[in-house]
């Protein structure tokens, strides 16, 4: 097991709290693609995307549910009009920062009004929306406890089971967890064909996205051809509202490797399952199993912990810099830690396992924030020793690096 500090310096951002019952540990997160409140309530963890926008002032006193979808539509090509306008002035440093907030707004809407078009098709009638809800809330459930289920680590999310469940129980729901193992996920799954406007999803703009992304971290010719894989859409799953998008964009190369491996062990759990036959106690503690899935400490020979610690005390400040660095640890273990593709085949980063070793605790217990897991899949029987070494110039040393340099200013040095 190896594990590496993240250190806070001075922090200066302030980032307000409320908190109204039954909800608690409200968060704001504003490292994503499109921004998110993350809180918990009726011990269930949510996060909802949130938008602010001056439009809606004026019904400030009817919620944006009551708003129908010409007025929603309204809005979003509202904000397209003002993304085109910005890009016309991209050219501009202090622009760009200005267009992925209007990205963010405009996709943010989209996705309101695509689980509009998803709650409408379902109400047509009863079955339908039984199976979807039945079967929407055991395969997230299913996801979640095998460690599948995070869109920031590049894992399945809400929104991406939501429009495949849909697919499914409306033409394939008896062979649904087939489907899903033998699916070729660079044909997209769509609700309906896609629109043909300036900001309609394509997969050459979704490609162009990522090389700029991913391929300027390529130091020689060998890097290029790895993080090619992950530039091509590895998993499409669109959304049925203009502007379209990606559900499961941030899915790679690795983490299709992992959930196909975790779908194919759990397809053969479920058959096994399924046909089993004894006493009532025998087969209801085996779906247990199946659907609790393996411990993720129990997944990989080997581990690397990350922990972010405080020089100061447990501050919201604090707090907030270790959800950003939780916002980059997919990318730069991608750039860093699995170049070494000689030894590692891939690696699973996951939040939900919240073992820890004593002696972390004792050590770190005063200064300690948050922690990530990252289970590392290798090709060969051996590792060798990684360790953070200031002296040496090594991946984690390099991982720690990049941390670093995309620290936004408001966090300091």
């Amino acid at each position: 097991m190896i594990y590496v500090k993240i250190q806070i310096t001075n922090l200066s951002a302030m980032i307000l709290h409320f908190i109204e019952a039954p909800i608690h540990q409200l968060n704001k997160n504003v490292y994503s693609r499109i921004k998110i409140m993350e809180f918990i309530a009726f011990n269930v963890q949510f996060d909802i995307s949130f938008i602010i926008l001056e439009e809606i002032e004026i019904k400030k006193y009817f919620p944006i549910k009551h708003l129908n979808n010409n007025e929603i539509n309204l809005i979003i090509e509202n904000q397209i009009k003002q993304l085109e306008l910005l890009k016309k002035e991209e050219h501009l440093g202090n622009i760009k920062e200005k267009i992925k907030e209007k990205q963010s707004e405009m996709l943010t809407l989209a996705s309101y009004q695509s689980n509009k078009i998803i709650k409408k098709i379902i109400e047509t009638n009863d079955n339908l929306k039984n199976k979807f809800v039945f079967a929407t809330k055991t395969i997230k459930l299913w996801a979640k406890n095998n460690y599948i289920y995070d869109n920031q680590f590049g894992f399945l999310n809400g929104s991406t089971i939501n429009l495949i469940v849909l697919k499914l129980v409306l033409i394939y729901f008896d062979s649904s967890m087939l489907y899903l193992l033998e699916k070729d996920w660079r044909v997209p799954i769509k609700l309906k064909e896609l629109t043909v406007k300036s900001q309609s999803w394509s997969l050459e703009s979704e490609i162009k996205i990522k090389k700029e992304l991913y391929l300027k971290k390529a130091i020689n010719n060998e890097e290029i051809i790895r993080l090619e894989k992950h530039v091509n859409t590895i998993m499409g799953v669109l959304t049925p509202s203009y502007p379209e998008q990606n559900s499961s964009y941030n899915v790679n190369y690795s983490t299709l490797k992992i959930i196909r491996k975790e779908i194919k062990n759990g397809l053969k759990i479920f058959n096994d399952t399924k046909n089993k036959s004894g006493v009532n106690e025998e087969i209801k503690e085996a779906w247990k199993i199946w659907i609790n899935g393996l411990n993720f400490l129990k997944k990989y020979k080997h581990y690397l912990l990350i922990l972010c610690l405080s020089n100061e005390n447990k501050s919201k400040e604090s707090i907030n810099y270790c959800r950003f660095v939780e916002s980059r640890i997919r990318l730069e273990l991608l750039f860093t830690i699995e170049q070494n593709q000689e030894q590692i085949k891939y690696i699973h980063s996951t939040n939900k396992e919240k073992c820890l070793p004593n002696k972390i605790n004792e050590k770190y217990g005063e200064h300690y924030i948050q922690h990530w897991w990252i289970g590392i899949e290798i090709n060969n029987n051996y590792i060798n020793h990684l360790s953070f070494d200031n002296n040496e110039i090594n991946n984690l040393n390099l991982f720690i690096d990049n941390i670093r340099k995309n620290t936004p200013f408001i966090f300091g040095n």
